[in-house]
C-alpha cells in the first residue's frame, strides 16, 4: 500500500559535507559549472550478436566490464535502444565486490518509445568501494534486440547545497518511517552514499543516493525507488476478467484478478470489470485467481472483491509505534481508518456462491493484503505467497522518481501479523494449473 507523504524541506546541511559545498562554490567563483562528458569505447561485449551492432537478449543478457581506472568515483551515463514491445528492458550498472557480489542498487531504466523502438537511459555513480563494475542489457520477456548507443563518464561534478539539504530531509523522513529503524545506524549508512551527491549539474543525484541507502537497510526487499510514470501508462490496463469453466458437468466461474496499474481511470475500470463479473446470476461457485497478481493498490482490489466481504473490518496495517490502520467495508465503500478510499455501489443481491481462492509465490504486496482479508472467510489453496506482507509509504524524490519505504506490517482483522500468507491447503503448481484451467485438480 502506498500512502503519500509530503516532505517539508527544512534547509538542513550536514556538517560533514558543508566544507565541500564551500569548496565548490569558491572554486567556481559563483559561476555555473558546465558538465563535460567523455565518451567511453566499449567494444568487447559478451552476448549473442544479432548480426549487426545489436544483441539478441532472447537467450540471456549482453554485458561489458567497465574500466575502473576511468570511472571509479565518477558518474556514468548509458544509453541503449531496444524493441518497443519489450515490457521490462533494463540497463543495469552493477558494482561488485571481490567475491563478485553486487553491492549497488540500480535506478529504474527510463525509456521513450518512438515507433517500433524505444531509447532508454540510466545513470549511476561508481562508488570507490567496488572491485569491478559492469553494464548489462537485460530483458526477460519476448525476443528483444538491444543496441548499445552511448557510454559516457562525467569529467566534472559538483556538490550543491540544495541537494545536501534534500538528502538530509529525505533521510530524516526515512528514519522516522522505516519499520526497523531502531536497528539502523543512520549516520553510518548515510556516510557510505554521500559521495553520490557530488554529481553533474544536469543529474539529480538524490534518487540514486537514496537507492544505495535502501540497499543498506536490514530489510529492503519491499522498499525501492520507482518511476512516478512509465511507458506502461499509455497502454490499456490489464483488467479483471471472468471465464466459465466446466467441471464434471457443473458450471464454475473463474475471476482472474491481476495487479493494478495505478491511474485513477484504470482503477475505476478495474473495479467496474470485477463488479460486472460478480453480477452474473445463478453462479454457484467462484474461483478467485490471484496467481498473476503482483500487487498494486490494495484499496482498489478490496473494492473489486467487495461482494466477497461482509461489512466490518477486513484487515489492518500496523507500525512499530503501535499505530493501526484498519481497512473497513461499509455501505459506502472501502475506508482506511475512517477515510473513504474507494466508493463501492451496494450489491443488488448478496453473493451466495462458494468461493475458492488460488494463490502462489507471484501473489505479492497488496495481493497478500487481499489474501489475508480473504483467509478465514473463504478457502485458500495453492502455495505460499511472495512474502512481501508489509506496508509501504511513498516519499516523492523528484518529478521522475519516488521511494516506497517499508513502514509497517500486515495483520488480519483481529491483529494477527503475517509475514507471508500460507494457503489452507498446499497443492503443487501442476494442481494449481488444473484448478485454473478446469476448475478441479487434474493431471495434464
Amino acid at each position: 500500500m502506498k500512502i503519500s507523504v509530503t516532505l517539508r524541506l527544512r534547509g538542513l546541511v550536514t556538517s560533514l559535507l558543508l566544507p565541500f559545498v564551500m569548496l565548490v562554490h569558491n572554486a567556481s567563483h559563483g559561476q555555473e559549472v558546465v558538465t563535460t562528458w567523455k565518451a567511453l569505447e566499449l567494444n568487447d561485449w559478451k552476448g549473442k550478436s544479432s548480426g549487426g551492432s545489436g544483441y539478441d537478449l532472447e537467450q540471456g543478457t549482453a554485458n561489458h566490464s567497465l574500466p575502473l581506472d576511468v570511472v571509479d568515483g565518477k558518474w556514468i551515463r548509458v544509453t541503449s535502444s531496444a524493441d518497443a514491445k519489450s515490457p521490462d528492458f533494463k540497463i543495469l550498472i552493477s558494482i561488485l565486490d571481490e567475491q563478485s557480489r553486487v553491492i549497488s542498487k540500480n535506478l529504474p531504466t527510463l525509456c521513450e518509445i518512438k515507433g517500433l523502438r524505444k531509447t532508454c537511459i540510466t545513470t549511476a555513480w561508481i562508488q570507490p568501494a567496488g572491485a569491478s563494475a559492469k553494464v548489462t542489457l537485460y530483458s526477460n520477456f519476448l525476443p528483444v534486440i538491444a543496441v548499445p548507443e552511448k557510454f559516457e563518464v562525467a569529467l566534472e561534478s559538483q556538490l550543491r547545497q540544495e541537494n545536501v539539504s534534500r538528502f538530509e530531509d529525505i533521510t530524516s523522513e526515512m528514519a522516522r518511517l522505516y519499520f526497523r529503524t531502531v536497528e539502523v545506524d543512520w549516520p553510518l549508512i548515510k556516510s557510505k552514499v554521500e559521495g553520490a551527491l557530488v554529481a553533474p549539474e544536469e543529474i539529480d543525484p538524490i534518487p540514486y543516493a537514496i537507492a544505495q541507502l535502501v540497499g543498506r537497510l536490514p530489510d529492503s526487499k519491499h522498499s525501492a525507488v520507482y518511476p512516478t510514470t512509465n511507458e506502461q501508462d499509455s497502454k490499456p490496463p490489464v483488467l479483471p476478467a471472468c471465464k466459465e469453466l466446466r467441471s464434471r458437468g457443473s458450471s464454475i466461474w473463474r475471476l482472474d484478478l491481476p495487479g493494478t496499474s495505478g491511474s485513477q481511470q484504470s482503477n475505476s475500470l478495474y473495479v467496474r470489470a470485477a463488479t460486472k463479473c460478480f453480477g452474473r446470476p445463478k453462479v454457484k461457485q467462484w474461483i478467485i485467481n490471484l496467481t498473476e497478481n503482483f500487487g498494486g493498490d490494495a484499496m482498489v482490489m478490496f473494492a473489486a472483491l467487495s461482494p466477497l466481504f461482509k461489512y466490518g473490518a477486513l484487515m489492518q496495517f500496523q507500525n512499530p509505534n503501535g499505530g493501526r490502520f484498519v481497512v473497513v467495508k461499509s455501505s459506502s465503500g472501502i475506508s482506511l481508518n475512517g477515510k473513504l478510499m474507494q466508493r463501492v455501489n451496494p450489491a443488488k443481491r448478496s453473493l451466495r456462491s462458494k468461493v475458492l481462492v488460488v494463490v502462489n509465490k507471484v501473489c505479492a504486496s497488496s495481493c497478500e493484503a487481499v489474501a489475508i482479508a480473504l483467509k478465514g472467510n473463504h478457502q485458500i489453496v495453492g502455495t505460499s505467497t511472495a512474502g512481501f506482507a508489509t506496508a509501504n509509504e511513498s516519499l516523492i524524490l523528484n518529478k521522475r522518481f519516488a521511494l516506497a519505504i517499508t513502514s509497517g506490517y500486515m495483520a488480519d482483522a483481529k491483529g494477527k501479523v503475517f509475514s507471508i500468507v500460507e494457503p489452507d491447503l498446499i497443492i503443487t503448481d501442476e494442481d494449481i494449473t488444473g484448478i485454473i484451467k478446469y476448475g478441479e485438480i487434474r493431471s495434464e
